[in-house]
């Protein structure tokens, strides 16, 4: 089973992004979760994660920023040809390469997770003000865990709306993105998704 989450900030952004996108790549069988956001995405992060763990059945969790407004139609199927290709793949997410390859990290409009993720790895606080930091983390953590991180151009992600970034979500991402610089090195290298959220 593939199970499909999404943390919100903006309710209308989430209506013409991510609720659309979902609802026409997800299977019938798939878990559905939405969490909203007050603060750090840690929290609503840690709680789909740990609610998708609780199935026995489950293959993967996708994650979507509430921005995105299209994924590919056969995201599952092709969610789990990635993840199939190599067990050591953790974290799968868009990346503009032909094909799939390994990288040190994907940005956070869109996060494939492993069955293994989804139950072996948790939000850090201090870098979950900001999506793109959060994924940089996660990512991060697999690959010190010796597992692989996948970026692919097969999933088939889209974003929305463009608007202005405010300046409390820029400080945010700025915030985060230090505390994942002093957390991992200067290997982190800044990595923003299409449409910023929070």
């Amino acid at each position: 089973m593939i199970a499909f989450g999404c943390a919100t900030t903006d309710e209308r952004l989430f209506r013409a992004g991510a609720a659309v996108a979902i609802e026409a790549a997800a299977d019938r069988d798939s878990l559905l979760m939405r969490r909203r956001v007050e603060g750090s995405f840690a929290g609503p992060y840690d709680e789909m994660m740990a609610e998708a763990a609780g199935h026995g059945d489950l293959e993967a969790l996708v994650l979507v920023g509430q921005s995105v407004s299209r994924l590919a139609g056969d995201l599952p199927a092709r969610a789990r040809a990635l993840l199939a290709a190599d067990p050591a793949v953790a974290v799968v997410g868009p990346a503009a390469v032909e094909g799939a390859r390994e990288v040190e990290s994907v940005g956070g409009a869109l996060l494939v997770l492993s069955a293994w993720a989804v139950r072996e790895l948790r939000c850090d606080p201090s870098v979950s003000d900001a999506l793109d930091p959060l994924a940089i983390d996660l990512c991060f953590q697999a690959r010190a865990r010796g597992r692989r991180v996948v970026g692919s151009d097969a999933l088939g992600t889209e974003a929305g709306e463009r608007r202005a970034w405010p300046a409390a979500e820029r400080r945010a991402w700025v915030r985060s993105f230090a505390a994942a610089q002093r957390k991992w090195g200067s290997r982190v290298a800044p990595r923003l998704s299409a449409t910023p959220v929070a």
